[in-house]
């Protein structure tokens, strides 16, 4: 059965591939949801054996007739269209119309590999008002947000062939808006940013040297806004996705406040460390699609953000007064630090304090320890996600059952396809979860609360902290020589600092400071923290300092 279900999948991929702009690729899903069969008195055994029932044959027999009983509610589901979204939401209450799908990125049409898949979608009413505020404006998409009609990947096989029907929230806001998406970028495998760092996995190269590491794992979406490419990109953090690319590209990432921008169709990594947020050249412009895309999700889609949500004019209240604000050099962000790294943060806090900032040291002890925090949270996130059943929302948050369904098919298919981080955290993940259940995960919940609560005291005496997004500099990409072990640190070793504030829920912004020693010279990026649900202020701080700093 694995083997016919590879060879469709193939023939799917040949198909997706090669379909022509004017196809109506939302029809082309491999991955039609499978209905629900009874399951057989040899698979009712296994399970038994597994969980030491002991169960004879009759008892067997018996539990095979109830679970027949019981399976016609699930049949009646199978039958039901996925209701659509309540006419109170955000998101369009009717069907998406079919539209052109596009085609996979040729190598002609593909600079530095970064595109996945490339359309060119509009509202057409909305690209007549230049007064809306993505007037005018291209737009590159994280291959893992949803678009209807447009196959979406996630950076892995798992998912090829699968074409959502529905637009992730934060897209039927973009075209709102005016905004006109070009294409999918290239992610890596599953969000881990293995391959962003090796040169015959197809990486996307850094945008200032085609011989160093764009970061990742929005890689495609850093790369194509440096190139002036596209306008600006929406972006995915977990762990730093944003803040990464975005810091080597030299441009502006943001990762908003958690639960500030809905993550309503983007496939999930961890629902306590999912974030969406604007990738673009200029804080101006990142704060132009933070204004469009954050906000409520209708009537509870997104269970992570507050009833009292509120959305400030971020675009418009940009003034840039230093003088007013206060800078906290986070004394842990800088520990392992490469020296012109080092260096190019700390003249910009000399720069701060010369435009009237004040500027002084800040201490947080358990910035240090904050990975020991987020693995168990990736790990149990990850493994609930992709190796379950697929991650229970633990209330009525919106799922799209077709993804999950892909998801959880594409692991039997083509389990041997993943990139070696990737496998790695399934084999952690997997051995974590059978021999200590939740005991990791809840400890660091416990921690996690702690370390948010450190960082709300350490925001009470400054205004802002003040770090290098990364310790290092951007690193040449490896080759096929490179061993196991090399890329795995490559990959990981990037999120010291970002990571601790997906768990925390702090705003976090990356933008240039300065250049690396050497040739060629690469951008370095500084990251500003702000207090939660203060992204407004923290834009404007951010604008200060690329007044002081300028872009790469």
């Amino acid at each position: 059965a694995i083997a016919s279900e590879r060879e469709a999948m193939q023939a799917v991929r040949r198909l997706t591939s090669l379909r022509p702009a004017t196809a109506a690729c939302r029809h082309l899903s491999l991955y039609s949801r499978q209905a629900f069969r009874q399951p057989s008195l040899q698979e009712l055994r296994r399970l038994s054996d597994r969980f030491g029932f002991s169960s004879s044959d009759d008892e067997l027999t018996a539990y095979k007739e109830l679970i027949g009983q019981l399976s016609a509610s699930l049949t009646s589901l199978d039958r039901l269209e996925n209701p659509m979204r309540s006419s109170t939401s955000t998101v369009a209450s009717q069907p998406v119309p079919p539209r052109s799908c596009g085609q996979r990125a040729s190598a002609a049409d593909n600079p530095g590999n970064a595109w996945y898949w490339r359309c060119d979608l509009k509202d057409p009413a909305a690209a007549q008002d230049s007064s809306l505020p993505l007037a005018g404006k291209t737009l590159a998409l994280k291959d893992s947000v949803s678009v209807a009609g447009v196959p979406m990947m996630n950076g892995s096989k798992l998912l090829e062939g699968f074409v959502p029907t529905e637009d992730a929230t934060v897209v039927t806001r973009i075209l709102a808006a005016g905004g006109r998406i070009v294409g999918k970028a290239v992610c890596e495998d599953m969000c881990f940013s293995g391959a962003s760092h090796t040169t015959f996995k197809g990486a996307v190269p850094n945008p200032h040297s085609e011989l160093h590491s764009a970061g990742g794992s929005s890689s495609g979406c850093g790369y194509l806004v440096a190139k002036g490419l596209v306008d600006m990109a929406i972006g995915g953090d977990q762990g730093g996705s944003i803040r990464i690319p975005s810091a080597w590209c030299g441009i502006v990432g943001l990762k908003p406040t958690f639960g500030l921008v809905p993550y309503t169709g983007a496939l999930s990594m961890m629902r306590g460390i999912d974030h969406l947020g604007p990738m673009a050249r200029t804080v101006t412009d990142a704060a132009r699609l933070l204004q469009t895309i954050a906000g409520l999700d209708g009537d509870g889609l997104d269970r992570r953000q507050p009833t009292d949500l509120r959305v400030d004019n971020y675009s418009e209240s940009l003034r840039g007064e230093l003088s007013k604000y206060s800078f906290g050099l986070l004394v842990e962000g800088f520990h392992g630090v490469d020296e012109d790294v080092d260096e190019a943060v700390r003249q910009l806090a000399g720069k701060l304090a010369s435009a009237g900032a004040k500027v002084s040291k800040v201490s947080v002890p358990l910035h240090s320890q904050s990975g020991a925090f987020y693995l168990p949270y990736l790990l149990h996130g990850f493994r609930a996600t992709y190796l379950t059943d697929g991650a229970l929302p633990l209330d009525d948050a919106y799922v799209d059952p077709d993804a999950v369904d892909a998801a959880f098919k594409g692991r039997r298919t083509f389990p041997a396809d993943n990139q070696h981080i990737v496998k790695v955290v399934m084999l952690m993940s997997e051995f974590l979860s059978s021999n200590y259940g939740l005991k990791h995960f809840s400890q660091a919940a416990n921690w996690i609360r702690e370390l948010r609560r450190c960082y709300d005291n350490a925001l009470n005496s400054v205004d802002y902290l003040l770090m290098p997004t990364l310790p290092m500099r951007p690193p040449r990409l490896l080759d096929e020589s490179a061993s196991v072990v090399e890329v795995f640190n490559h990959g990981l070793g990037m999120i010291g600092n970002t990571a601790a504030f997906n768990a925390s829920g702090h705003p976090a912004i990356t933008l240039n400071c300065g250049r690396t020693a050497g040739e060629p010279p690469l951008p370095i990026g500084t990251m500003l923290v702000g207090r939660r649900f203060s992204d407004g202020q923290l834009l404007d701080a951010a604008f200060g300092v690329e007044q002081l700093c300028g872009g790469f």
